[in-house]
């Protein structure tokens, strides 16, 4: 089979980089090496006829990957490591091709976008060096994935988010071009397909602060044309390819190859944009199953048959995707409950959970019923996009709406007479007419955490915590055990709360005092006081 001229090019480029620059001879020796196996699989898959597509939105779908064959595959990757690997690379590889099950669950724990922390224990290594072998086999799956649908890039003249639209990865680098239709954006540079988007230049890629004071540019004299991209708002950086410096960089080579740049940034205190980060452990559960689980297990811990209960009452605010048309019937049924237990929703945003708790203590107390399921359930990493349909015949005008935050469809009559405030702007109201100021607002917020991170040390919510199980994508694979929450930052101090930036100019909410964007359930029992005794 032919070399591919992209494939040719990145190994010319690490060929010579690896002469000029002396810190990186080592890496790029090991990447020149590595390419050798990774242009194997591409061609391999390039000529295949595997579905792993999403014809729908011309999305990647590795989880559709033969699993047999691609098992063969990365078997046979781990155990033609390039003895150019550090050491840790080297005793991990050994120890991944001694155990099928492990390379099995290393490979499909990737593709499910689950943490490797439980993996790498099995191990006895950190995760971060075990995320090598999924990651550097998948990429040119990936991208011969992409190249054979023929999505090999976005629309430049469309602003996407800091992910890639194909397979949802985060970005490696960004890169600059001298091009008319990309003018005052850059493009970033997916970490795995290797497709490209466009993105607003002047826009942090980690927190979307665009302050110009906020964001700093870094240059080294020994590479012009690799710029090191800061943001003070959230002490990330991403490194921007300046092709315009140089027609003859390759920029995911040339990425990897300034590792002093990276060693720069690190002494700064710096963290650099992760591309290997995943959505949170829960965002592969639908909030019906995630609530349906959850009342089979406090019915089942309870001294109640499941037909004595009433009705389940349950809070969901979102209610635009797998969580509409009554979540709270669905899950019901899905919880095993009699067909004859009823089952509505309450919607009063933040406060659905609790106004459903109050909906049952009411029914209770009114004779309405004797026992009652009440909670709530969010997922806002499943939140979907939606789209109104056209106003008028022939119409060419469409609006998309990101359903996590914020209003859809907004009334011009509502906003023109009440405004159409997101959460932070009412926070920051509240907080002029009550007169909290940034530092008591920081201050309770790292109160919060504390009191979380002492209550947890003393397993106060042992008892209310149940586990939930995270399915995998292969049917063979056992699914994935989360028993913690993840949202909780214990580590929070009034002093990093300081250095944030605050949402808006002035302001006194930041990213640190914000409520967060999380997955999660819950359900009690309500009962009268007949019930009870």
């Amino acid at each position: 089979m032919a070399s591919d001229p992209v494939w040719n090019l990145r190994r010319a480029r690490a060929d010579t980089l690896r002469a000029r620059h002396a810190p990186a001879a080592e890496l790029l020796g090991f990447y020149a090496d590595l390419l050798a196996l990774q242009e194997s699989i591409y061609g391999e898959v390039l000529h295949s006829s595997w579905p792993a597509v999403d014809l729908q939105g011309a999305r990647l779908r590795l989880d559709r990957l033969p699993e047999r064959q691609t098992s063969w595959v990365f078997d046979k990757f781990i155990r033609a490591l390039p003895p150019s690997a550090t050491p840790v690379l080297e005793g991990i590889a050994e120890r991944l091709a001694d155990d099928r099950d492990l390379r099995r669950d290393v490979l499909v724990a990737w593709i499910d976008r689950r943490p490797l922390d439980d993996i790498a224990g099995r191990l006895d290594c950190d995760a971060t060096p075990l995320e090598f072998f999924p990651r550097a086999f998948l990429q040119p799956y990936a991208e011969a994935l992409r190249v054979r649908a023929g999505v090999a890039a976005a629309d430049p003249k469309a602003l996407t988010p800091a992910a890639c639209p194909h397979c949802q990865c985060r970005p490696v680098a960004a890169i600059l071009r001298d091009e008319p239709e990309i003018k005052g954006r850059k493009t970033l540079l997916c970490s795995l397909c290797a497709a490209e988007w466009a993105f607003p230049r002047s826009r942090c890629v980690a927190c979307g602060e665009e302050a110009p004071d906020r964001l700093q540019s870094h240059v080294a004299e020994a590479w012009p044309h690799v710029r090191v991209e800061e943001c003070a708002s959230c002490g990330t950086y991403l490194k921007t390819i300046d092709l315009r410096e140089s027609g003859l960089a390759v920029p995911v080579v040339d990425e990897l190859a300034s590792i002093e740049l990276d060693l720069w940034a690190s002494e700064r205190n710096l963290t650099k944009y992760q591309p290997n980060r995943h959505a949170g452990a829960l965002a592969a559960v639908r909030a019906d199953d995630l609530l349906g689980d959850l009342i089979a297990t406090v019915v089942d811990e309870s001294p109640f048959d499941g037909a004595a209960f009433e009705d389940v009452i349950a809070g969901c605010t979102n209610q635009a995707g797998e969580d509409s048309r009554n979540v709270a019937r669905r899950a019901g049924l899905l919880a095993g409950l009699p067909i004859e237990v009823a089952g509505i929703t309450v919607n009063r945003l933040c406060a659905s959970g609790l106004a459903a708790v109050v909906d049952a203590a009411r029914a209770a107390t009114c004779g309405q019923g004797e026992l009652f399921v009440a909670g709530g359930v969010e997922s806002m990493s499943r939140a979907p996009f939606v789209m109104g349909k056209a106003d008028r015949a022939y119409s060419r005008q469409l609006r998309l709406f990101d359903t996590t935050l914020g209003t859809r469809f907004p009334n011009p009559r509502a906003t023109a007479a009440y405004g159409d405030h997101a959460m932070f702007e009412t926070a920051e109201e509240v907080a002029a007419d009550l007169g909290i100021t940034r530092e008591a607002s920081d201050t309770f917020a790292a109160a919060s955490q504390a009191k979380y991170a002492r209550a947890s040390a003393e397993c106060f919510y042992s008892d209310e915590i149940r586990p939930v199980s995270v399915p995998s994508r292969r049917r063979a694979t056992p699914p994935t055990t989360v028993s913690e929450d993840e949202h909780p930052r214990p580590n929070v101090t009034v002093e990093s709360l300081a250095g944030l930036r605050p949402l808006a100019d002035g302001g006194v909410v930041t990213a640190g005092s914000a409520s967060g964007i999380n997955d999660g359930a819950a359900a009690l029992i309500v009962g009268s006081r007949a019930a009870g005794e």
